[in-house]
């Protein structure tokens, strides 16, 4: 992964005894010219007559031993213009969050900065660039890190730029590249996302999300074999991984949410079985069908999110055995039977979503001893038994309680227990939690949402529930009397 050493706050102390060198003082005040700056961003840029030393310019970065400008960093604030100038030893540009920018027909202006590594012009419209843009960037052979989010690319941009000719001898390969970020366009094609891809094999970032690619993911993928980072969240993605993903060794996020994938989990799961690196899985809202595999190959995994897919069966705690593991989100899935024993995750565990799911039976008290919990949500399966302080008596950190549509499940809390808790939400309408008012609930002070409507309670609402709780924001109260 690329260090980004540039920050601006640091420019007095990387400049300290630099005197900028007097052509690129005249193409930094050429390029202060050009650029409407309304929050006076370039206030600093040549305004005193003895002010010689554009390194002391604010934005502006000059490497202490050539005197060169190394980095110029106009993030936001309100610059548009257009650019031009020529700062050839520029490493590092970054015009991200300027909505008002000014791009000429072409990106021609970039082709003299050879030594550039990091360019930033994210959110910055590009609709109206030339088809030339891609060679201009493709030229750029010291780039390392290249971010594009949101610029409006499209796909008539892009196909335009050598048309249906995929290996362009213009857009010859290039091995510095390791970030890449197109995410939020409007990009679509295959041969587009071929085209990128074929800019460097060393690519280690890789994001591509909120675009519209659809069809099957690629093979080519899968030869990147320094990639670390791949997010095709929000797309339009079908089928399951190509078995070039065996190669991914080096994988540490891997984001598919919100597409139309609806391969067997268990065998894509298999392809990544040397991607012992992972650290973060989501497969949030597509369509995943079978068994749950045994994860614990992957022992450095911090979050698993799988919800609203097709996954069925059990859901055993032995293919859990995850010490890092501090969010597991299975819900709104199929899976049924016990809910599994999560002690290998205890040290760790902060978010355990298993709610609208067919879990049947009772829920194992081994979970009091999860002591990092925060949120846990149980809704909507078939749980029975009781549900006692054994369940909670060591989850300290706990805010948020979800035991709802659990109809045979009974919440039995003695009266006299103080939980180490406080909660912020509880749900548990459609549980048995009467006869009696829960009193425990009585020393939650911070709840802001409480539903335990249908719960079978036949006592009288307490003076001290309306005097804790009439702040509620939400509140579905109980079926029983004031007193």
């Amino acid at each position: 992964m690329l260090s980004i050493i540039f920050k601006v706050g640091n420019t007095e102390q990387f400049n300290r005894r630099v005197q900028c060198l007097p052509k690129e003082r005249i193409a930094l005040l050429k390029l202060k010219a050009e650029l409407i700056d309304d929050y006076g961003r370039l206030s600093t840029w040549g305004n005193n007559i003895d002010d010689d030393d554009c390194c002391g310019w604010k934005g502006v970065i000059c490497d202490n031993t050539t005197n060169h400008v190394v980095a110029l960093d106009l993030q936001g604030d309100g610059t548009a213009g257009s650019l031009r100038g020529n700062l050839s030893m520029l490493r590092h540009l970054d015009l991200s969050s300027n909505d008002d920018l000014k791009v000429k027909d072409n990106l021609d202006w970039l082709t003299g900065l050879h030594s550039l590594e990091y360019l930033d012009l994210s959110y910055v419209n590009l609709e109206m660039a030339s088809s030339t843009w891609w060679r201009t960037i493709s030229n750029l052979k010291t780039l390392k890190a290249l971010y594009l989010r949101s610029c409006g690319l499209s796909e008539t941009t892009a196909l335009s730029l050598s048309g249906t000719i995929i290996n362009d001898s213009s857009t010859t390969t290039s091995s510095s590249l390791a970030i890449l970020d197109l995410s939020s366009n409007n990009l679509n094609s295959t041969p587009t996302l071929i085209r990128f891809l074929n800019l460097s094999i060393s690519i280690s970032y890789i994001d591509f999300s909120s675009n519209n690619f659809d069809g099957r993911i690629l093979d080519s993928l899968g030869h990147l074999l320094s990639l670390s980072h791949l997010d095709l969240s929000n797309n339009q993605l079908q089928g399951d991984f190509p078995q070039s993903f065996k190669n991914l060794v080096n994988l540490r996020l891997l984001n598919f949410m919100w597409n139309e994938l609806n391969g067997q989990f268990f065998q894509m799961m298999t392809l990544l079985e040397n991607s012992t690196k992972l650290e973060y899985i989501d497969f949030t809202e597509n369509a995943l069908v079978g068994p749950f595999p045994n994860m614990s190959r992957f022992s450095f995994l911090k979050e698993l999110k799988l919800q609203d897919n097709k996954l069925n069966g059990p859901l055993l705690g032995g293919n859990l055995n995850l010490p890092h593991l501090e969010v597991l989100d299975v819900s709104r899935n199929r899976f049924s039977g016990r809910v599994p024993d999560l002690t290998s995750c205890s040290s760790s565990l902060r978010e355990l979503s298993l709610n609208d799911n067919m879990f049947n039976g009772t829920l194992t008290e081994s979970i009091g001893y999860l002591s990092k919990l925060e949120d846990l949500s149980l809704g909507s399966n078939q749980l029975e038994g009781i549900f006692s302080e054994a369940h909670l008596f060591n989850l300290s950190r706990l805010q948020n309680l979800d035991l709802s549509f659990n109809s045979n499940l009974t919440v039995k809390i003695s009266s006299s227990w103080n939980p180490p808790f406080q909660l912020y939400s509880l749900w548990s309408e459609d549980c048995n939690l009467g006869p009696d008012f829960p009193e425990w609930l009585q020393r939650q002070k911070q709840l802001t949402r409480l539903h335990i409507s249908n719960t079978k309670i036949q006592d009288i609402v307490p003076d001290w529930f309306w005097d804790n709780f009439h702040w509620f924001t939400t509140s579905y109260a109980p079926r029983c009397s004031h007193s």
